[in-house]
């Protein structure tokens, strides 16, 4: 049985979750995934909240984006990272 979009969409984001919570552990603040992968916010489709957004955190959301479609053989994702201090851009995405 094919998945449909949004079955597709949300396998993808909940593997890119589990990689992000893997690789970034207690750093990761929350994600806020919009409804497709169409539906985009400054180009992307996925927040990532973390404590800092330096390159260490970054890199992981990076590494975790790429591991997740490579696993569920999915594409899509557009993550942005931001600090949770990013109040604008954090309610712009909800």
């Amino acid at each position: 049985m094919e998945l449909t979009a949004e079955e597709s969409w949300l396998s993808l984001v909940k593997a890119f979750e589990a990689e992000l919570k893997q690789r970034l552990r207690s750093r990761l603040k929350g994600i806020i995934a919009r409804s497709s992968s169409d539906d985009l916010v400054y180009e992307s489709n996925v927040l990532v909240v973390v404590d800092r957004a330096d390159l260490e955190a970054i890199r992981a959301v990076v590494e975790a984006a790429s591991a997740a479609q490579e696993r569920t053989g999915l594409e899509g994702l557009s993550p942005m990272t931001v600090p949770q201090e990013d109040r604008h851009v954090i309610k712009v995405f909800t």
